[in-house]
C-alpha cells in the first residue's frame, strides 16, 4: 500500500502548543482498541514503519527550515523568512505529495469488533480500513 507523505503533516494541538498528526492520532486510538489479535499485529507493524517514515520526514522537514529560515534566538526555534516562504511552501509540498511503500493490507473492521470510531477518525484511516 502506498501513502502519501502528507499524513505526517501536524497541526498545532492548542491544549499542548505541540504538532500533531491527524492521521497519527486515529492509528494509535484503533492500537488502542481491543481487536483481534491479527489485526492488533498488523496495526503493530503498520506503527512501526510509521514510526521509521516520520522520522525521515521530519529530518527532511527540518533542512527545509534551516535551508530557508533563521533561528529565532529567543524562542530557539527556526522562523521561514518571509522572502523565502514561496520556496519552502513549494518543497514542503512536494515533500508532502511523495508517496511511500507500506507493508499492510486494509484490516476489515466488522460489527462484532465493537469499536466505536468518531467521524473525525474515519476520515483519517479510511486508507488503512474497511468499514463493513
Amino acid at each position: 500500500m502506498k501513502l502519501k507523505n502528507i499524513i505526517f503533516h501536524g497541526v498545532i494541538n492548542n491544549e499542548t502548543k505541540k504538532e500533531e498528526s491527524k492521521f497519527i492520532n486515529a492509528v494509535n486510538f484503533l492500537s488502542t482498541q481491543d481487536l483481534p489479535i491479527k489485526k492488533s499485529y498488523s496495526l503493530v507493524k503498520l506503527l512501526k514503519q510509521l514510526k521509521e517514515k516520520l522520522e525521515v520526514f521530519n529530518e527532511a522537514k527540518m533542512n527545509l527550515y534551516k535551508k530557508y529560515g533563521e533561528e529565532d534566538k529567543k524562542t530557539q526555534q527556526i522562523i521561514v523568512k518571509q522572502e523565502n516562504m514561496a520556496s519552502f511552501n513549494k518543497e514542503y509540498t512536494e515533500l508532502c505529495e511523495q508517496e511511500e511503500e507500506y507493508n499492510f493490507s486494509k484490516i476489515d473492521i466488522l460489527p462484532e469488533d465493537n469499536i466505536k470510531i468518531k467521524a473525525d477518525y474515519l476520515v483519517e484511516l479510511e486508507d488503512i480500513i474497511n468499514i463493513k
